[in-house]
């Protein structure tokens, strides 16, 4: 009896933390919201470049899905399916006229309990990542 009631509470445990990821501590969200929220924007030529760089490092390191286009102004994975955690990501770079470009952000999963990890965290981090160069 003692020996169940143990794996049960291991399951217990595991299950609890199985998720942790995917769920955004309420103390945190409006930190997160305000990285997040920022534009990333750049100057056409080499501050684009490296801006852009810095986006297909991201989605290369934050995506467990194959990129499936890669181009000067698209970045794209391939599409969460069948109720998978897994993030799937649309990054483009917009013209906004006097040579510069807004580089817009999409993520999605196909979870109905959430993406792993959070999308807010992993939007805060994109923005972070692509704009200074902070992981």
């Amino acid at each position: 009896m003692l020996r169940c009631m143990k794996r049960a509470a291991i399951i217990l445990v595991l299950l609890a933390t199985a998720g942790c990821e995917m769920i955004v501590p309420p103390w945190k969200v409006a930190s997160l919201e305000e990285k997040a929220d920022q534009p990333v924007t750049c100057a056409a030529g080499a501050d684009c470049d490296e801006k852009w760089g810095r986006a297909r490092q991201w989605v290369r390191k934050h995506s467990r899905l194959q990129i499936e286009k890669q181009t000067d102004s698209l970045l794209q994975t391939a599409k969460s399916l069948n109720l998978s955690p897994d993030v799937a990501f649309v990054i483009t770079k917009v013209p906004q006229g006097n040579d510069t470009y807004l580089i817009t952000y999409q993520a999605d999963c196909d979870d109905w309990m959430g993406c792993d990890p959070a999308l807010l965290k992993l939007k805060a981090s994109f923005v972070n990542f692509v704009m200074y160069g902070k992981k």
